[in-house]
This record gives structure tokens, C-alpha cells and sequence, in this order.
């Protein structure tokens, strides 16, 4: 008696909206030789997938599916059958095509930051589906900063270029344009007996007050 085909089917494979493929993976743990077909549910055909209906050899470690053209977000499940030795065995797997990243308002440089006195505040606005953020300080991930806000009390040990990361749940990637940050504090840069040279590099302190004594 021939034992059935036996694999391990990805229960999910995940794209984004555009792509025209997806590829299942597997695993086989028999050694017999083996094909497949695919029988797609009707919400799946309603929108454009087929059948494979013709048994195909199964090789490597992806099954390769055809995806419609402008196929809308959505998750579309298939049986696949694949016979092995006279067996058969039945697998259900989903396609889940999503809407990948994309960045609508980048980082800007923070002003007014004040060593010990401030907090360092990022932002990122961003569209997609299931999105994850990783910040990073000087091409370095920071631990934790998995948010669309990085908030941190500062000081100047943490001037330097941030950017962040943001990936869909299709795994596609998109960077934020870099952004500066750096101390914005007045500064005395010389002093004579009755005159102040100040640096006021971002014009956020316009009025100054003297006093005697």
C-alpha cells in the first residue's frame, strides 16, 4: 500500500495589490513523485483566478499561481490536490493581497531641542496594510522604536540622522527620506564687556531682555 502524498503547505501567502504571481510554498516529506492541481473557491473566480486543472509535476519548493491583473485586496483561499502513488491528499491555502507602504508625510527636523530639557519627537505617515515601523539613529535600528512616533527624552548623545523603515504585511519595504536632528539652544559664541554674539541658527528666539546687575 502506498502511503499519500504528505507536504507542508504555507497556510497563507501573502502579495501585494499588482503583482501578478504568487508562490506557495512547501515542503514535501515523501519521495515518491508527485503532481497537483488547483481548484479555486468562487469568490476567488469571481475575480479572476483559475483552475489549474491539468495535473502539473510538483518540483522545487514553490507552486507558482497566476494572479489577475488588478486583482483587488482581499484573501482567496484554493484546495490543492495532489496525488502521489495512486494517493490523493487535499491542502487548503489562502493568497492574501494587500496594499503595500507608501509614505504620505516624511520625518522633519525637530527645532527647539534643549539638552536634558526636551523631548525628541519623529513622526511618519504612511498607507498600507498591517504596516510595522523600525526607526534607526545613524543607519543603527533602535531597540523598541516600532511605532509610527519615536518619542525620547534628549540630549545631545542622540544628534545625528534618523530614518525609519516601514514594511507592509506583503513583507514590501519603503525608507524614509533621512532627517537631521541637532541642538537648537542659543549659544553664547562671544562675549566682550558690553556685547553678546549669540547663535541663533533657526530664528526661534527673536526677543532678548538685558538686565544690570
Amino acid at each position: 500500500v502506498n502511503p499519500a502524498p504528505h507536504l507542508n503547505v504555507s497556510r497563507v501567502t501573502y502579495i501585494p495589490t499588482g503583482e501578478t504571481e504568487a508562490l506557495v510554498g512547501y515542503t514535501s516529506l515523501n519521495t515518491v513523485s508527485m503532481t497537483y492541481t488547483v481548484v479555486f473557491s468562487e469568490a476567488a473566480r469571481r475575480i479572476g483566478f483559475r483552475d489549474i486543472s491539468t495535473p502539473v509535476v510538483l518540483s522545487g519548493s514553490n507552486i507558482p499561481i497566476e494572479v489577475p491583473v488588478d486583482a483587488p485586496k482581499g484573501a482567496y483561499t484554493a484546495g490543492l490536490y495532489v496525488n502521489g502513488g495512486g494517493c490523493d491528499s487535499i491542502y487548503t491555502f489562502i493568497i492574501d493581497i494587500s496594499i503595500p507602504p507608501n509614505i504620505v508625510k516624511h520625518p522633519v527636523s525637530p527645532k527647539g531641542l534643549c539638552d536634558g530639557m526636551s523631548v525628541l519627537e519623529l513622526s511618519v505617515e504612511a498607507t498600507g496594510d498591517g504596516l510595522t515601523y523600525q526607526w534607526y539613529h545613524n543607519n543603527t535600528m533602535i531597540p523598541g522604536a516600532q511605532d509610527s512616533v519615536y518619542r525620547t527624552a534628549y540630549t545631545n548623545d542622540l544628534n545625528g540622522t534618523y530614518h525609519v523603515v516601514i514594511k507592509s504585511r506583503s513583507g514590501v519595504t519603503v525608507t524614509s527620506e533621512p532627517v537631521e536632528v541637532e541642538s537648537n539652544t542659543l549659544m553664547i559664541e562671544r562675549k566682550w564687556d558690553d556685547v553678546l554674539l549669540i547663535r541663533n541658527k533657526d530664528v526661534l528666539y527673536t526677543d532678548y531682555q538685558w538686565y544690570k546687575d
